[in-house]
């Protein structure tokens, strides 16, 4: 009832010292509670612009007007609210029209499985809308993959919860989510990729300044190109940018196809992993090396040829959105394209068969 509830929030507001500045509180607090006037005498002494207030979809209203008011005077002493589970039912979204809250949090039936449900999209698409209109943030409850939240901030939402970013635990806050680099900011510079483009003279004037981009894009301190033989069945590890500790084997290295994460990465069909032992187990280098987050893109001739491979990896768990992803297969077209035109200009010195 109403006594356990504001003991609960006493509780909660008592741990406020031992959360770092420029992070907010969340309690839990029914209709009820907010309009009881001991509610407000909780937050006496404390800053209450730092509390977030949230009402659950499951939250019975007799009363809007009467929440409504006890709302304002909370807001007023600088109090947040949320409405919780938003999405989950009819309720949720009456809370949204009449409260006019601070943040929307999209209930975790509509966020599991995003990435694969164009319908859970479509509808997270239309609350983040209705959040913007309205002036709220959303938050995204219950995310738990990378793909989870790739779908997610593709369509624009900012903000998440749930096991990825962090699970229930005791202070200190030990928040879980892979290091990774600001998503809406990093993206190939146009004009200094034609210049290099346009300046390039082999292939390997070409890549090193590419290498160089992809650490840049990604965060992932080693990139390098792989070079294809066919005949031997090998990949010639054959130019490498590195700015981690970690000594690598020195360039011309060869490996066996078979041995080779790129070869897993093709046969899993994915095209990169933050968690390279759970999703590439087994594998000699990078338990060697001790790799997490895993980048590998093929580079086919235009007959389909495989000609090498574009790689990046860290130690580090790194979160790699698809727009990055898909930036690095362009690359990937430019070196197959100067690999054409070297082929082009060897066999042009060379001349035509028995001259």
């Amino acid at each position: 009832g109403l006594e356990l509830e504001l003991a609960a929030i006493t509780a909660a507001l008592g741990q406020l010292h031992r959360i770092p500045d420029g992070v907010y509180l969340s309690v839990n607090a029914s209709p009820i509670a907010i309009q009881s006037p001991r509610l407000m005498e909780l937050f006496e002494g404390i800053d209450a612009r730092r509390i977030v207030i949230e009402i659950t979809e499951h939250a019975h209203v007799d009363d809007y007007d009467a929440l409504v008011d006890a709302v304002r005077q909370l807001r007023s002493i600088g109090a947040r609210f949320a409405i919780d589970d938003a999405g989950a039912g009819y309720s949720s979204l009456r809370h949204v029209v009449r409260i006019r809250p601070d943040l929307i949090k999209l209930d975790t039936s509509l966020t599991r499985d995003i990435d694969t449900d164009p319908a859970r999209r479509a509808l997270a698409r239309s609350l983040l809308l209705f959040a913007e209109e309205i002036g709220a943030m959303l938050v995204a409850e219950g995310v738990e993959t990378l793909t989870e939240l790739d779908a997610l901030v593709t369509l624009g939402v900012d903000h998440v919860q749930g096991y990825l970013t962090g699970r229930p635990s005791a202070l200190p806050l030990t928040p879980t989510l892979p290091d990774r680099p600001p998503l809406r900011q990093r993206h190939l510079d146009a004009a200094s990729l034609a210049r290099v483009v346009a300046s390039a003279t082999d292939v390997e004037t070409l890549t090193r300044p590419l290498l160089e981009s992809i650490a840049s894009l990604t965060g992932l301190e080693i990139s390098y190109l792989t070079l294809y033989d066919a005949e031997a069945n090998e990949l010639d590890h054959r130019f490498i940018h590195n700015t981690s500790d970690v000594e690598l084997p020195p360039e011309g290295t060869r490996l066996p196809w078979p041995e080779t994460l790129c070869q897993r990465c093709q046969s899993e069909g994915i095209s990169w992993t933050a968690d390279v032992p759970r999703d590439l187990p087994g594998n000699a280098v990078a338990e060697r090396f001790g790799i997490n987050t895993y980048l590998s893109l093929p580079v086919h001739s235009a007959e389909g040829r495989l000609l090498g491979t574009l790689c990046a990896a860290s130690r580090e768990r790194r979160y790699l959105p698809t727009w990055t992803v898909r930036e690095i297969e362009l690359l990937c077209y430019l070196v197959a394209d100067r690999f054409a035109r070297d082929e082009a200009l060897e066999h042009a010195m060379l001349g035509p068969p028995g001259r």
